[in-house]
């Protein structure tokens, strides 16, 4: 599917056989679970709202610019296998599920991370490029830095009865 600007309205979506999505700008909003898992080539990630888990794998810098909320128990999957992963202040995640994380040459975000009692998983060298807040809430979520972090700026950690663990 190759269009300037791809939008995902009301349906579950899992991607089959060698369709790629070729886009500019990807927006999603369905009460359902949304898997887009080969090599796509998306530029932006606009606003995603799911009821169910959210994945996307991109073959590409992948620019997060608005918020992601996968409702009270969906994951959420960003993963590049080729440049970064950017995320914008605006483009705050919330999840009722486990957040995972993979930049192919890093992770660079301004974007907060809140769950509900998940585990927060930066998989990548990560870069601080604005004030940023993780947060799995009161219960035993668990907050992993599996790489490097770096960057001037500040970073809040609520883990609840989770821990935090910084292995880079």
């Amino acid at each position: 599917v190759t269009a300037g600007i791809f939008r995902v309205l009301g349906f579950a979506v899992t991607q089959n056989g060698t369709t790629i999505l070729n886009v500019d700008t990807l927006t999603v909003s369905t009460a359902n679970s949304v898997a887009l898992t080969h090599a796509n080539t998306v530029t932006d990630l606009g606003a995603v709202t799911t009821n169910g888990d959210f994945s996307l794998t991109n073959n590409q810098t992948l620019n997060v610019l608005a918020a992601i909320n996968s409702g009270t128990a969906g994951t959420v999957t960003l993963t590049t296998t080729a440049g970064s992963l950017d995320i914008a202040a605006a483009g705050d995640i919330t999840a009722g599920g486990v957040v995972s994380l993979t930049g192919f040459t890093g992770i660079n975000t301004a974007g907060n991370v809140t769950t509900t009692a998940d585990n927060v998983i930066y998989n990548s060298a990560t870069t601080l490029t604005g004030n940023v807040a993780v947060s799995t809430g009161a219960g035993s979520g668990n907050i992993t830095f599996s790489d490097t972090l770096d960057g001037g700026f500040k970073l809040g950690l609520t883990a609840g009865t989770g821990s935090v663990a910084f292995n880079g």
